[in-house]
């Protein structure tokens, strides 16, 4: 079950967030998480989102947990935002995987629905490295192309596949042309390397495995 957010978290985050939110957040933070969540929804409606750039899919996930997201906002403001970036699981691979089960399946393109049946799917990784994550792709060729920026970076990518039912898919996006499958991850079955991509160099930048890390 996910808990919303102590009094004191909503302070914080309220005055975390003044510039993106405004001062009627800092207001309502004060005077509690009951008179804070008319000031998330009037912030949602009016599209402040858009100003908070890297930080848009981590407020739509503590806005979720508070309570101030019905069903359909949640799926829209999902479908809307999260291909705009990478780094999610910054914010907890269980804690997405919840929020997309609570919004549905969720699709940014037009006509898309949960699978009828079984999925190949495929990720690009740093070899040896986030095998259950939340993010993966029907494209091998995509898989392929992380892989390799995965090996420029750390000199070993590789690229996974495995077999996810439909029960277990989550949302489907094609905005960035990735063919990107958000799965719950404890749904992948028979998770296997199927290609390895090595970069003969001893250069290995420290951000590397960092940026690997936030994937989600």
């Amino acid at each position: 079950m996910v808990r919303p957010p102590s009094a004191a978290a909503v302070r914080d985050d309220a005055a975390e967030y003044a510039a993106a939110l405004g001062a009627l957040v800092v207001q309502g933070a004060r005077a509690g998480w009951s008179a804070f969540r008319p000031a998330f929804q009037a912030a949602l409606q009016n599209r402040e989102l858009e100003a908070m750039g890297g930080n848009r899919i981590g407020r739509i996930v503590y806005w979720y947990m508070g309570g101030a997201l019905t069903e359909e906002r949640l799926r829209t403001l999902l479908a809307t935002w999260w291909a705009s970036g990478e780094g999610h699981s910054t914010y907890g691979t269980g804690r997405l995987v919840a929020v997309f089960q609570a919004a549905g399946f969720v699709t940014d393109t037009a006509g898309v629905g949960p699978p009828a049946g079984e999925l190949t799917v495929y990720r690009g990784v740093t070899a040896g490295r986030n095998r259950r994550r939340i993010s993966w792709t029907l494209e091998p060729d995509i898989a392929a192309w992380f892989a390799r920026r995965y090996a420029l970076m750390d000199g070993r990518g590789a690229v996974l596949a495995a077999e996810v039912s439909p029960r277990h898919v989550l949302g489907i996006f094609h905005e960035r042309q990735e063919a990107e499958v958000v799965v719950n991850w404890r749904g992948l079955r028979n998770i296997r390397e199927v290609e390895r991509v090595d970069r003969p160099s001893e250069h290995r930048p420290a951000a590397a495995a960092t940026r690997e890390e936030s994937r989600p």
